[in-house]
C-alpha cells in the first residue's frame, strides 16, 4: 500500500475519533485519569481507527467508522464496562443455584429437577404430541403454561425464576413426573 493510502487512512481514523470526542462533549479528550479509570480519549481513537482501517479493508471509510466507536469500545474494556474474563462466566447450575437462593428456594431442589428434566440444557425439548412440547430447563410445556413463551423456557434465568415461583406457590408436583429422577439427588 503506498504511503499516501496508509496516511489517508491514519487520517480517516482520527477524523473519527475527533468528531466522535467533539459530538459527545463539544471537546477533544486526551488521555486522562478520571475516578481511578484510565481514558485515552481520542488518542485510542485514532490508534485503533488507523489500525482497523489499514487491516480490516484498506479503507478510509472503516477507519474513520472505527475511529467513531473506538473511544467508546476502549474506555469499556478499560472499565470493565465489557468484560472479557472468563472467570464471570456462570453455568447453569451456578445461574440456577443463585437465583434459587436469591427466590428463597431451596438450591438443591432446583438443581436437582433441573438436572433430572433437562441434564441442564436450556435448549431441550421433549415432544410429547404435535401440541404438546416440554420446553428448556424444567420443560414447561406449552399446553399447560402456555404464559410462558419458548423465550422464556429456553432463558436459564427466567425458567429459573419461573420454577421458584411455582414451587412457593405449591406447585412442586408439577414435576411429579420426574420426581424418582430428582428426588435422589435431595439430602434428609
Amino acid at each position: 500500500m503506498p504511503p499516501l493510502e496508509i496516511i489517508t487512512i491514519i487520517v480517516a481514523g482520527m477524523a473519527g475519533a475527533m468528531l466522535k470526542d467533539v459530538f459527545k462533549d463539544n471537546s477533544l479528550q486526551m488521555p486522562s485519569m478520571q475516578n481511578g479509570s484510565l481514558h485515552l480519549g481520542c488518542l485510542g481513537g485514532f490508534v485503533l481507527g488507523g489500525v482497523a482501517g489499514f487491516y480490516i479493508d484498506g479503507s478510509p471509510v472503516t477507519a474513520f467508522m472505527a475511529g467513531v466507536s473506538a473511544s467508546t469500545i476502549i474506555d469499556g474494556i478499560l472499565e470493565k464496562k465489557v468484560s472479557l474474563s472468563p472467570s464471570r462466566i456462570e453455568t447453569i447450575e451456578q445461574l440456577i443455584e443463585r437465583i434459587a437462593k436469591e427466590e428463597n428456594v431451596d438450591p438443591i431442589l432446583a438443581l436437582a429437577v433441573a438436572r433430572a428434566e433437562s441434564s441442564f440444557n436450556p435448549k431441550a425439548r421433549n415432544i410429547n404430541a404435535p401440541d404438546s412440547i416440554d420446553r428448556g430447563l424444567y420443560q414447561w410445556n406449552n399446553k399447560w403454561h402456555p404464559e410462558i413463551t419458548d423465550e422464556m423456557a429456553d432463558d436459564p434465568e427466567t425458567a429459573t425464576r419461573l420454577f421458584c415461583k411455582a414451587v412457593k406457590e405449591g406447585h412442586l408436583s408439577w414435576w411429579d413426573n420426574s420426581k424418582p429422577n430428582w428426588s435422589k439427588y435431595l439430602t434428609n
